[in-house]
């Protein structure tokens, strides 16, 4: 017999793939606050695709929700955390306002690893590149952000010179190169090379 917790998690998992936005928002809002029983369904780790199944445009309280669903709620398996940043990149970059980019960047350089987060967030985005301008800026505006933090600027950097490996990225240089000091511009175009005596 199914008992009302697990009722409950079955009703929360519909919600999240719902695609009616209220039904959504509500779950997002209760993951963080959820704490699952070894008998409850599983809930996995949901993807940036439950927003993208709303069919209407997606607020930024429901995206900054969906964050704080995935910084602070509890999955069943329990995901890895370079799996949370790729689907908080991914939603990122899909709705991110200037507040959402605000809250990413801070969650990544204030976090547990801030280190292994701004890589694998960085690393994240140069895989997957943008699909548009209006992408482009918010990863441009992230890059913005974490750049303030002089102890993780390095990170950040170096982060930038990876995507020098994937073709994706290469448009996304273009605004981020004017953040950077000339010997950072330097080091992430690849041009700091100096020939052999």
């Amino acid at each position: 017999m199914t008992d009302g917790r697990d009722r409950r998690a079955t009703t929360l998992l519909e919600e999240l793939w719902s695609g009616q936005l209220e039904q959504v928002r509500a779950a997002l809002r209760e993951l963080p606050h959820r704490w699952p029983h070894p008998d409850d369904v599983p809930i996995p780790l949901p993807s940036a695709d439950i927003l993208g199944m709303v069919r209407e445009e997606v607020p930024e309280d429901v995206v900054l929700a969906y964050f704080d669903a995935l910084w602070h709620g509890s999955f069943t398996p329990a995901p890895a955390p370079r799996e949370v940043i790729k689907n908080v990149v991914e939603a990122l970059l899909r709705y991110g306002t200037d507040r959402a980019v605000s809250e990413v960047a801070d969650d990544l350089s204030t976090g547990f690893d801030p280190i292994g987060a701004i890589r694998d967030a960085l690393q994240q985005i140069g895989l997957r590149g943008a699909t548009d301008a209006a992408e482009a800026r918010v990863a441009a505006r992230l890059v913005a952000l974490l750049l303030r933090h002089d102890n993780l600027r390095p990170t950040v950097v170096q982060a930038l010179a990876d995507w020098r490996d994937y073709l994706s990225p290469q448009p996304l240089l273009e605004p981020i190169l004017g953040l950077l000091t000339d010997a950072e511009a330097r080091q992430v175009s690849g041009t700091d090379q100096h020939p052999a005596d």
